[in-house]
Formats: C-alpha cells, sequence, structure tokens
C-alpha cells in the first residue's frame, strides 16, 4: 500500500466511535456513524426483515472500505441449542453464499465464539483478487448476526480491520 494511504487511514483510525443499536442489541466500535437499511428478504423460512447498519467511503484519500454489521430474526426455535451439526450447515451456506454474492472466492473459514454464540469467520476475495471481505458470523438465539469490512486487499491486513470486526459486542 503506499504511504501517503497509509497515513491517511492511520489519521482516519483515531477518530472512531462507540456505535448502540438498542433494537439490534449489539455495540461495535465505527470509523464513522454507521446508517440504517432495513429491508424484507423471501426465504423458504418465510419472510425475513434484515437490518443493515453500514458506513461506505470511496475516494482518493482514503481507498475503498465497506463496513457493516447486520442482523436478521430467524422463526423461534429455528436453531435448537442440541443441534450443532445444524448450526454449522447453516454457517457454511452463509460462507458460500456470500462467496457467490461477489462472485468471489472463498479462501479462508473458521470456527469462532463470541462468547458463548457460536460462530464462524470467513475471508473471500473477490474482484479478480483485488478486493478482500473479512466476516465475522454468529448465532444468538434465533438471531443472526453478520460483521463485515471490505477493502482494497492491499489494506486488507491493517488494524483498523480487526478493530470494527473484533469489537463487535452483545447487550445483554
Amino acid at each position: 500500500m503506499p504511504m501517503m494511504l497509509l497515513l491517511v487511514w492511520s489519521v482516519f483510525a483515531s477518530s472512531w466511535q462507540d456505535f448502540q443499536s438498542i433494537d439490534g442489541r449489539f455495540s461495535i466500535k465505527s470509523p464513522h456513524a454507521l446508517d440504517k437499511v432495513a429491508k424484507v428478504i423471501s426465504t423458504a423460512v418465510g419472510d425475513l426483515e434484515y437490518h443493515n447498519y453500514f458506513w461506505s467511503c470511496d475516494h482518493d484519500s482514503l481507498g475503498y472500505g465497506h463496513f457493516v454489521v447486520s442482523y436478521c430474526d430467524y422463526p423461534t426455535g429455528a436453531f435448537p441449542a442440541d443441534s450443532v451439526g445444524l448450526v454449522d450447515l447453516f454457517f457454511d451456506a452463509s460462507s458460500e453464499q456470500a462467496a457467490t454474492a461477489v462472485d468471489g472466492e472463498l479462501i479462508y473459514e473458521d470456527d469462532i465464539m463470541l462468547g458463548s454464540y457460536p460462530g464462524r469467520f470467513w475471508r473471500i476475495h473477490y474482484n479478480e483478487g483485488e478486493t478482500v471481505v473479512k466476516t465475522r458470523a454468529f448465532l444468538v438465539g434465533d438471531r443472526y448476526y453478520s460483521v463485515q469490512v471490505a477493502v482494497l486487499a492491499a489494506s486488507a491486513q491493517e488494524a483498523f480491520v480487526d478493530r470494527f470486526l473484533k469489537s463487535f459486542k452483545i447487550l445483554e
């Protein structure tokens, strides 16, 4: 990454703020105020309302960055606590669908936890390898959370990416 772009990202990274969604029951550290949009998606289990909180930058001085927290409530009992196999299949399908959505390649994935909640981390390369999206996804009861950062590949290892991803917390 060019030195000037690194310097701009480092200055930018110092102005982060705490963001909370009471309805979403989460908090996160964000580089900028997050906008919200909700949309209903028809699925095999019925219509689901997806809530997306996001901020994007795309200009000469900062490069490209897309920061997103999403959540969706599945029908009660959709993920029984004793059904680890179902949860694994759900995360497998989620990461594969994410790669397909951007016509990308799933490079890496691993099981993770957020406290006692199961999760999955994955990394997708797309745009002919020029862009990377990193995702941390969790199931908290019947609620699915997805925390994502999409950046130019040259920025994928920068500290601000993990700062956003790893600052996600559930509000109990």
